[in-house]
């Protein structure tokens, strides 16, 4: 598991063969001792391969993911498609970072070690024990709750950008307008 924007692994898991499904892997990580923990409030991105669970956000199937496919001046349509963009964005982070990894030449023995969640918790029960993963209607809404919020809030943001630019540019018309009046009556006084 990667902390974004810090470039750092907070969770690391070795053994498993490359043909292992990530579901199982992360049942695995999940249910071990001393395995993967979610720290209450927290959620962790993954990809397509993993179900929509608690505690982990995957992208909506079957609607445009890959930031290819929302570049020159196609923007998302709804809640769904900004989702799969912030997801995608964020997805493009992580897999720097596993690009950063491999290139290093020198590698930790105990990649548990140094353990970091990005938050303190104050006590133990802020760390919820996430035995599975798997989808329930509760985490559905949630996450769609989450995907609506985030949509709304850019939505927002964005009228406001274009309501303030027409702003600027009425306000522009309007300046020329009366500097075109002026030059005109300017003219028409210095003929008389």
């Amino acid at each position: 598991m990667c902390w974004l924007f810090v470039l750092e692994f907070i969770f690391v898991l070795l053994g498993w063969e490359g043909s292992a499904s990530d579901s199982r892997v992360l049942h695995d990580a999940v249910t071990r001792t001393s395995g993967l923990r979610v720290p209450t409030g927290y959620y962790y991105l993954v990809d397509g391969g993993y179900t929509n669970g608690e505690r982990f956000l995957a992208p909506y199937r079957g609607t445009r993911y890959h930031l290819s496919e929302l570049d020159n001046g196609n923007m998302p349509r709804d809640h769904v498609e900004y989702f799969n963009m912030k997801h995608s964005k964020a997805r493009n982070v992580i897999e720097r970072s596993f690009g950063l990894l491999k290139g290093r030449r020198e590698m930790y023995v105990d990649p548990m070690e140094n353990v970091v969640f990005p938050l303190e918790p104050q006590n133990v029960e802020d760390i919820d024990v996430v035995g599975t993963v798997e989808s329930s209607d509760q985490w559905t809404t949630l996450s769609n709750d989450l995907a609506l919020q985030m949509f709304n809030e850019w939505r927002g943001r964005r009228l406001a950008r274009e309501a303030r630019a027409a702003e600027v540019v009425e306000i522009t018309t309007r300046a020329r307008t009366a500097a075109r009046a002026a030059t005109a009556k300017n003219a028409r006084s210095a003929r008389e």
